[in-house]
Formats: C-alpha cells, sequence, structure tokens
C-alpha cells in the first residue's frame, strides 16, 4: 500500500497517474515554492527530488480531460494549483501546510529532512467529494482576487512624484547651519513614515507599510530552509524561474525590506539637499529648460535610484543592494566567501568555519536584520503598534534586570565571590573553552 493515485490541476490542464506516494508528499513540499503550471511544479520539485539524467518523476503523470478520482492503493490526492486547494484521502500520510521531507537524490530517499511551509492561501480537503465544490469557489475567489505587482508603485514614479512633492511642499523655517543635518534627518523620517503609512489606490488601498510586510515571514522561512537545504548537500538549491508568476508577484522578505528603507532614506535626503542648495537650484533648472521643476527632480532621482541599486556595496560584501533582492527573490541565499566568514582573525570558530567553507565541507550566509533602521513603529517589522510596544517593555525590562544582575555579579566578585558561582547562582552562561577563563562583556549571556 505505497502508490497513490496524483492529479495536478492547472488553469488549463490536468495531469494525472500513478506514483509511490512518497513523491505525493514531495510534491505537497514544492508548493512552498508557489507554482501555478506542471511545469512549475516539476521546477519546484527539484527543491526535493534530484533528476538524474533529466527525468521528473512527474513524466509518469500524463495529461487528461478530467480529474481522476478512480481509488489506488494507498489513496488519491489532488493538487489544484488554480483553486488552491488540496483534496486527499490516504492511508500513506496526510498532507500537512508545513512540515518535513527526505530529500530524494534521485536514486533513493536520503536521511536529510528538508523543512518546507506552503502559503497559508491553500486549503485542505480531506474529502474527494468535497473537492470540486471548493475547487469552484476557490478558482472564484482568485480570479476576484488577481496578484498585484506592487513594485512599480514602490519603486518607480509614485514613489519618486512622492518625494519630490512632499519635499517642494513649504515645511520649517530656515535654519542655521550647524542645524541642517538635524532639519534634514527630521524632515527625512517625516516623509518616509508618510510615505509608508498612507493608503494608496495603486496599491488597492493598502498602504506601502503593508505590502512591503504581508509575506515577510513566508519569504524568511523559505529562504531560510534553502540555506538548511545547501548547508547540507554543499550545493546551491534550485531558484524559482524569473518567468513564474511566483518570481513576477514576489513577497518581500527581511532583505529587501532593508534595501527598500536604504534607498528610500537615501532618495529623500538627496532630494532635500538639493531642493535647499542655491546651487543645487540652479543646476535643477538647468537639467531641461523644456520640463517642468518637478519632471526635472524626478528625472534626477530616477538616475539616483538607478546608480544606487547597481552599485556594490562594501558593507554587503561587495553586492549591490539590486542582486540582494534578486537574490531573495528568487530564494537564492546569500552564500558568504571563506574569507568573509573570519570577523576576527583571533577568533578559532571563525577561522575554523572558513576552513572548513574553503574545503568544500562547509558554508556560512550573509543576512540584513535592519537594526540600523530608525527606532519607530513605522519602520519596524511588526504587523501592529500594540505589538511594537509590548515587544519594547519586554526588551525594556529585560535590559533593567540584567543591568541590576550585572552589577550584583561586578559587587560579589569585587567581595572574593568565585566568578562561576556567582554566575550560575544570577543565570549568566558563558564558554570557557577558549582563553584562560577570564569572561569578557562579549562572551557573557545573560
Amino acid at each position: 500500500m505505497s502508490e497513490t493515485r496524483l492529479n495536478i490541476v492547472a488553469a488549463e490542464t490536468i495531469h494525472e497517474g500513478t506514483l509511490h506516494a512518497s513523491i505525493a508528499d514531495l510534491c505537497v513540499a514544492a508548493l512552498s515554492a508557489e507554482p501555478e503550471t506542471f511545469a512549475e511544479i516539476q521546477s519546484a520539485l527539484t527543491r526535493y527530488f534530484k533528476n538524474v539524467d533529466g527525468q521528473s518523476p512527474l513524466d509518469a503523470l500524463r495529461p487528461s480531460r478530467v480529474v481522476n478520482t478512480e481509488p489506488w492503493d494507498a489513496g488519491i490526492l489532488i493538487i489544484d494549483l488554480a483553486a488552491q486547494v488540496i483534496a486527499s484521502n490516504s492511508t500513506y500520510s496526510k498532507p500537512q501546510p508545513e512540515g518535513s521531507v527526505a530529500f530524494h537524490d534521485g536514486r533513493a530517499a536520503t536521511d536529510i529532512s528538508i523543512w518546507y511551509r506552503i502559503p497559508d492561501t491553500w486549503e485542505f480537503v480531506e474529502s474527494i467529494e468535497l473537492y470540486p465544490a471548493r475547487a469552484e469557489s476557490g478558482r472564484a475567489h482568485r480570479a476576484a482576487c488577481p496578484p498585484l505587482d506592487g513594485r512599480p508603485v514602490l519603486y518607480g514614479r509614485p514613489l519618486l512624484e512622492f518625494i519630490v512633492e512632499r519635499v517642494m511642499a513649504p515645511s520649517s523655517p530656515e535654519s542655521t547651519s550647524h542645524e541642517q543635518n538635524d532639519l534634514i534627518d527630521t524632515l527625512a523620517r517625516e516623509i518616509h513614515a508618510r510615505w509608508l503609512m498612507e493608503p494608496r489606490a495603486d496599491l488597492r488601498g493598502q498602504a506601502p507599510r503593508d505590502l512591503l510586510l504581508a509575506r515577510r515571514e513566508f519569504v524568511d522561512f523559505d529562504l531560510h530552509t534553502r540555506e538548511m537545504q545547501w548547508s547540507f548537500l554543499l550545493e546551491a538549491p534550485p531558484c524559482l524561474p524569473r518567468e513564474s508568476r511566483a518570481y513576477l508577484f514576489a513577497g518581500f522578505g527581511t532583505h529587501e525590506n532593508v534595501m527598500y528603507y536604504d534607498l528610500v532614506r537615501h532618495l529623500i535626503c538627496s532630494a532635500i539637499e538639493f531642493h535647499q542648495t542655491t546651487a543645487d537650484a540652479q543646476m535643477r533648472a538647468d537639467l531641461s529648460a523644456a520640463t517642468t521643476d518637478l519632471e526635472s527632480q524626478v528625472f534626477r532621482l530616477e538616475h539616483l535610484r538607478q546608480t544606487w541599486l547597481e552599485t556594490p556595496d562594501s558593507d554587503a560584501g561587495g553586492r549591490a543592494p539590486l542582486n540582494i533582492i534578486e537574490s531573495e527573490r528568487r530564494r537564492l541565499p546569500l552564500a558568504l566567501q571563506p574569507r568573509d566568514l573570519i570577523i576576527d582573525d583571533d577568533c578559532p570558530i571563525c577561522v575554523m568555519s572558513a576552513q572548513d567553507a574553503a574545503a568544500g565541507i562547509g558554508i556560512g550566509f550573509q543576512h540584513f536584520d535592519g537594526s540600523h533602521m530608525d527606532d519607530d513603529f513605522v519602520f519596524s517589522f511588526f504587523d501592529t503598534r500594540e505589538a511594537w510596544q509590548e515587544e519594547n517593555r519586554r526588551m525594556e525590562e529585560f535590559n533593567r534586570d540584567f543591568d541590576r544582575r550585572w552589577k550584583e555579579r561586578e559587587a560579589r566578585i569585587a567581595a572574593g565571590e568565585s566568578a562561576a558561582i556567582v554566575d550560575a547562582e544570577l543565570g549568566f552562561a558563558y564558554s570557557r573553552e577558549f582563553g584562560d577563563g577570564d569572561v569578557s562583556d562579549s562572551e557573557l549571556i545573560g
């Protein structure tokens, strides 16, 4: 009892046939790549099944005019890509929206487990009889809510016009030279926050911040599983095809959120400085006598935007922001070079990690967490202000408790007590694997 009947239903095609039930489980996991067509789910399946000689296990399926609901061996599974409905009746396994599957090397299943999570828009139905009604409802819902490509708004002319118009609007009075930087920073934060928080008709009533955060956790989780896969298999995982709907309408992960924050702040600050400088005003007038002041400034910001996106950044490992964004959209982790793993030449762990990476038995990844972003709800990754405030209260309480315990630790050690005993009693933990046992601030965790 190990074979199942699998139906894969797309908008225009149906493929069905019988194959091992474990392959059907891998097809469910492959939905993490958000396939929409039979070709796309074949590509997505390579995340978990390594094709040998170009042969896909889904080659066993054949085109069909109808969904085949005839029972077979371990059961039946219907994956409707167009309706985002999974219907099943199986004695082998139960499809889950999140879990892990054993990676298949093309010859047999391995003991390497790869995690997956599929979008929460999918519906699971444990009844083949209920499938037709659920599929019809799912297709109608998706037809009424087509995907939104917000990047032309977030990166394009709407953003640039918004910046120029807000910068040109009457603002604060003239400032002295030593106040200029603070004035620019304050105005930039205000314009930036307003851009993120104002609902827009061209985003279907959403604010840019809503769109930026809507799928961040899903994208981050998927990218993390690709990192784990790369670490286990020591080869880069397959990327999303650029022609796939998942790529074209990709959500924004943390990396793109951070890059976008830096880009928008850069454009706003540049526009403010340009507007407030007499010399720049003359330059602005000379750009094109045939265009309006708005047009000339938008043109200038377009050039700045592309230059910033395409310029390699030493703080990003020499990667250009555009490449970082592209990698995340394709769900390709940012692999580090062995030399980049050595943060401190005197760190034995860093040196060991670099040596492993150079030998091909290990790998490290680069991440951007936004720690440099303004400490305000608008620029945070929290969905609600209440959640952001609660986290701030939690951190304040943690810091107060840490400071209290640290002062007590210092006083007791100064009085002659054993550092190891004091640390154990106060709940501090640290490693003595390297060094002479002395504890530095960077080594001690409360």
